[in-house]
Parts: structure tokens; C-alpha cells; sequence
């Protein structure tokens, strides 16, 4: 099946605007969400609010400063920049659900309404998931596009999210400052270009997706002892995560919807993905 240039959309800006809290679950006066009614007060004991309007490099200091007085996190999205709809939120929410891109509660138990969406911060979490869930819920403000972009080759090409990613970021994320992968929007290109041009390291793709499904294998870490911001980014733990698979891994969007290709990426052994990979390549 083609991709229909129609069902994508060319960005490379993202709207930054960070906001989150951590916070106790045992909080007194909270409201239904388990948020603390008075949580934008600064100086309540254990409600610590965010460094930075940009990136999340508070976070680690935050949660190394307060190992053992909180346990939530609530990301506060600025509604004016939301470009999405309640219902592409939640198609975008059910994908990175059923990918273990996000947690199970994460629609049941956030406020997607107003756009406060809770993280449980379990003391064995793995800073890698942890950054990859933060960047599931930021790209729905940062980056609308790629979203849009993410649910049409996921639900309507039936492109496996873990493959979708990359593409998906190279139509529409500006850089990779922030991202999980290498790929981004390149200059002068156009979703035309893309379609007819690009290529891919299925590799990384792969990478994505053993690190969701069993990221004890692949990060050793937790984030009750992490060491420095620069352990928080999830980018090395995907490459880790990657198998060798040669050069042969580099393959052309024309082959995305190949649903071997797609049915590899989702395996259980790397093995699989290798012999699809011999057969495109030949």
C-alpha cells in the first residue's frame, strides 16, 4: 500500500511551554485526579514545581533532592497550544498504551480534559521509560503534527508504531534534542520528498521496541539513583536496545507497509526481522 501524501503534514517547530509537578499520592485536599487543590503553591511541603519553560532538565535534580517524598508526576499542558482534538488525543493515547509507550492507567487515571496528565513514579522505574513517556504526553503540545502523523500510519496504514516513529519524525519534529531517535524534518524537504525519498534504519525502530518491552534487559538504572541529566534521555538506551543487523537495515519508505517487515518489528526474536530484511534487499 502507498502512503497518500494527503494524510500527512510537513512541521518542524515545536511550542515549548514545560509545566509539572511532583507531588505525594498521599496529599491531603486533592482533588478527583489525586492533584493537590493547592499544587501551584511553591511552597507547600513536597509540591515541587518545574525549573525550566523549555526541557526537563530540573527533573533528575528534583527527584534526587526528594528520593522517597514524592511519587507523582502531573504534566499541566498549555490548552491554547493543544492543536488536537479530544479524540485524536485519545487514539494517540491508546496507541502508546498498547506499545508500553505510556502506562496502562494513563487515560483512566489523567485529567485529558483539561490536559494534566499523571505519571506514578514507582522507585525501580527506568529513567529511559520514564523519558519516553514524558516525550508521548510533550509531543501532544510540542509537536501535533507528528501525532497526527503517528495515528495515520498506525491506524490507518497499519505501520507498527515502533517503524512509525521514525518516519514520523523526520515529516515533522525539528530536531532530536528531545526525541528518542536520530531522525528529523531536513531542510527544503517536503512530505513529497519524503515519501518518494526516504530511507530508514529498521534497526532503530527495533530498538524502540525491545527497550518499551523489556527495558530491565536494556537500562540498569532506576530513578531513585540516577547520576547527572545526561542519564535521563532515553536516545542511548534505544541504540543499546538496537540488534546488529548490518547494513541491510537501511530500508526505503516504499517498504513500510510491507506487513512481514511491520510483523518483525513487533517479534519476539530479533531472528525474524533478518530474514525479511534478506528478502527486501535482494
Amino acid at each position: 500500500m502507498n502512503l497518500d501524501k494527503s494524510d500527512f503534514k510537513h512541521s518542524s517547530g515545536e511550542n515549548h511551554h514545560v509545566c509539572y509537578y511532583l507531588y505525594p499520592s498521599k496529599s491531603d485536599n486533592v482533588d478527583e485526579f489525586g492533584i493537590p487543590n493547592n499544587i501551584t503553591k511553591r511552597d507547600d511541603k513536597y509540591i515541587i514545581k518545574h525549573g525550566s519553560t523549555i526541557c526537563f532538565a530540573s527533573l533528575v535534580r528534583e527527584l534526587e533532592r526528594n528520593r522517597g517524598n514524592v511519587d507523582r508526576f502531573v504534566y499541566l499542558l498549555k490548552n491554547s497550544s493543544i492543536l488536537l482534538t479530544q479524540n485524536e488525543i485519545h487514539e494517540w493515547l491508546d496507541i502508546c498504551i498498547k506499545t508500553k509507550a505510556l502506562p496502562d492507567y494513563m487515560r483512566k487515571e489523567s485529567d485529558t480534559e483539561r490536559n494534566r496528565y499523571i505519571l506514578k513514579l514507582d522507585p525501580d522505574m527506568k529513567p529511559s521509560i520514564l523519558f519516553i513517556q514524558i516525550t508521548c504526553i510533550r509531543w501532544l503540545q510540542e509537536a501535533p503534527r507528528f501525532v497526527k502523523n503517528m495515528i495515520a500510519l498506525v491506524n490507518k496504514y497499519h505501520i507498527s508504531f515502533y517503524l512509525a516513529w521514525p518516519i514520523a519524525s523526520r515529516m515533522s519534529i525539528g530536531n532530536s534534542w528531545h526525541n528518542i531517535v536520530s531522525d528529523c524534518a531536513e531542510y527544503g524537504q517536503s512530505i513529497s520528498s519524503i515519501l518518494r525519498d526516504s530511507k530508514y534504519d529498521v534497526s532503530a525502530a527495533r530498538g524502540i521496541r525491545n527497550l518499551l518491552v523489556h527495558p530491565d534487559k536494556f537500562d540498569k538504572r532506576s530513578i531513585n539513583k540516577m547520576a547527572g541529566n545526561a542519564d535521563f534521555l532515553a536516545t542511548e538506551k534505544v541504540r543499546v536496545a538496537m540488534p546488529k543487523l548490518g547494513r541491510k537495515s537501511v530500508v526505503h519508505i516504499e517498504h513500510m507497509t510491507n506487513s512481514a517487515l511491520n510483523e518483525a518489528i513487533e517479534a519476539g526474536s530479533n531472528s525474524d526481522i533478518k530474514n525479511v530484511l534478506k528478502k527486501i534487499n535482494r
